[in-house]
């Protein structure tokens, strides 16, 4: 069977390692235009718009943060839908969001105060989702909505996570179009720039947090922000720490739980961690 997977980088990857022995991967479809050319393994990453000239079996979605994108994208380019393929996004992305309503849950049952926070926004999709679920919340959003700064990338190169110069990775976002996603758009506050810096001027506590900004400075200096502002009993989710990609995330997360004697446990979602704020 010829296949398709739309998304190169981590999600991609863990489904191309799963399905490789027993089917024909054609072809990589990714929306970084900085990646067309290249390859995994000999297969070409390419335009996603070059699917409408392929001849294929099934296309697999092979990115979490924003597979509902993706999917509505492949059917705008005419993609059949029996020929869509979410086994391996629907479950961790099902995951995800039940673990946010359980953590709400828990705030309720514990009426821990606090307002909510996310780092690492890029198009909104799991902001979307703690608006949603935290709709009486102040939600911040922190994000440079410019993709990776050369700062945290020459980190990232320097602690030899990667070779490639990843800045300006992600950039395809903009405020105006995630806070077009927003449900309760009155309670969102964008926080746009460098981090920490961008921190200038909030004073708060949190009761939740997701820290999704890939690479390993940032990382340590949101778990280093935030955690001193959680109320006790607050949890923060570290997304990538399983990451195939990604490898600072992991070192910042053991690194930062080992100096403050804190601990970390997966949510099943196949790459993020929690940690709770105890005393």
């Amino acid at each position: 069977m010829d296949v398709i997977i739309y998304g190169s980088t981590d999600t991609g990857l863990r489904i191309y390692n799963a399905i490789k022995e027993s089917m024909n991967v054609i072809s990589f479809l990714d929306d970084d235009s900085s990646k067309w050319g290249k390859s995994i393994d000999g297969i070409r990453i390419q335009n996603p718009k070059s699917i409408q000239d392929m001849e294929y079996d099934e296309v697999y979605i092979g990115v979490l943060t924003y597979h509902m994108e993706v999917l509505k994208n492949l059917l705008e380019m005419g993609v059949q839908r029996n020929k869509i393929n979410e086994l391996y996004v629907n479950i961790p992305t099902f995951a995800r969001i039940e673990c946010l309503r359980n953590i709400r849950s828990i705030i309720d049952e514990e009426l821990l105060t606090g307002n909510v926070a996310e780092l690492g926004v890029f198009r909104g999709e799991f902001a979307r989702e703690i608006n949603m679920i935290f709709p009486d919340r102040t939600l911040y959003l922190f994000d440079t909505f410019e993709g990776f700064s050369e700062k945290d990338v020459s980190v990232e190169i320097e602690k030899n996570y990667t070779k490639q110069d990843k800045s300006g990775y992600f950039a395809n976002t903009s405020e105006e179009y995630v806070m077009s996603l927003m449900a309760y758009p009155e309670k969102c506050v964008i926080k746009k720039g460098f981090f920490p810096d961008s921190t200038l001027g909030v004073e708060d506590t949190f009761c939740f947090v997701n820290i999704d900004a890939d690479l390993y400075a940032p990382t340590i200096a949101g778990l280093n922000y935030f955690y001193p502002r959680m109320v006790v009993g607050g949890i923060i989710l570290v997304h990538d720490f399983f990451s195939l990609t990604f490898h600072g995330v992991r070192d910042a997360v053991k690194e930062f739980c080992f100096a403050k004697k804190c601990t970390f446990m997966p949510i099943g979602d196949t790459l993020s961690v929690g940690i709770r704020k105890t005393e």
